[in-house]
């Protein structure tokens, strides 16, 4: 109406009839309790408030634009906030590599990261205070994945004693556990499943470890074997790279299971797009190392 400058151009262009088009004028200027347009003839004149309306008009259509382009954006995980929980012997590896992905082609979505142990971050699975969290399970002294998530199994990854380079079992082709029962072991604190584990696999073995040193920093425990106070038993994703210790072929070992794990339900597009990135390096990490691989093809 403002552009035409007649009742009888504008409903051409919205194709309605003049008498339709000139009655919702009315019907609005009356709910507004405002003249739009100064009637002369057959044409029409738009006042100062139709021109400002105009104009707030035009901003609100563009802000509509935005809104709908931001949520197709939205829902092909191009924007937006994730939030991914992860633990620390994963995060050089596994997380590192898997954000990197991740980003290649969002790179407007904001990555908050979390770290912590499972039964720290899977309760926040549950209660949506995280969207993605990388998890770990060993074969033995650990409880089931919890029902209370969505648990999508990435790779098992095997545990290695090791030793300084100079240890006297370092060139030996194959080690059982037991020779290794008079040794100073490092290990993490008593209250962590890795701690568990390595209790009961050495209980298999017929003796229990002196663990002279806890920490769960995990290159606090190669300092010390590197400096042969101690061996140690670590899982796989802490040794890529590493060639300051010694991997002892200690036999039967078992493995620690690593896991995506998110809300139960259809993932949201942002969660998805993080289980793809995990489960494609994840892939890249079992081929580098002969793992297995969990994922499916």
């Amino acid at each position: 109406m403002v552009d035409t400058g007649s009742f009888a151009a504008a409903s051409r262009e919205l194709g309605y009839t003049p008498s339709a088009v000139s009655q919702q004028i009315a019907k609005l200027e009356q709910t507004l309790d405002l003249r739009l347009f100064d009637r002369a003839g057959r044409s029409i004149h738009a006042t100062e408030a139709a021109l400002y309306l105009r104009a707030r008009s035009a901003e609100l259509v563009g802000l509509l634009s935005q809104v709908e382009r931001d949520a197709g954006r939205l829902a092909a995980g191009q924007a937006g906030r994730i939030r991914i929980g992860s633990f620390r012997s994963a995060d050089a590896q596994l997380l590192s590599r898997s954000v990197a992905q991740f980003l290649v082609r969002r790179r407007g979505v904001e990555v908050d990261l979390h770290e912590g142990e499972p039964w720290d971050l899977l309760p926040q699975v549950v209660s949506g205070d995280i969207d993605v969290a990388i998890a770990f399970r060993y074969e033995v002294a650990s409880p089931p994945w919890s029902s209370d998530v969505q648990v999508i199994p990435l790779l098992r990854e095997p545990l290695t004693v090791i030793g300084s380079p100079s240890h006297r079992l370092a060139s030996h082709a194959s080690v059982e556990l037991d020779e290794l029962e008079h040794e100073a072991w490092a290990g993490n604190d008593t209250s962590t499943l890795a701690h568990a584990c390595l209790m009961n696999t050495t209980a298999k073995a017929g003796f229990r470890p002196d663990i002279a040193f806890h920490s769960n920093n995990f290159d606090a425990l190669f300092g010390l074997v590197r400096n042969k106070l101690a061996v140690a038993m670590v899982p796989g994703l802490t040794l890529a790279g590493r060639t300051d210790v010694a991997r002892l072929n200690v036999t039967d070992l078992p493995y620690r299971e690593v896991a995506a794990v998110v809300r139960m339900g259809r993932p949201d597009p942002l969660a998805q797009a993080a289980i793809d990135a995990l489960s494609s390096v994840a892939r890249e990490l079992a081929e580098e190392n002969g793992w297995e691989l969990l994922v499916d093809a």
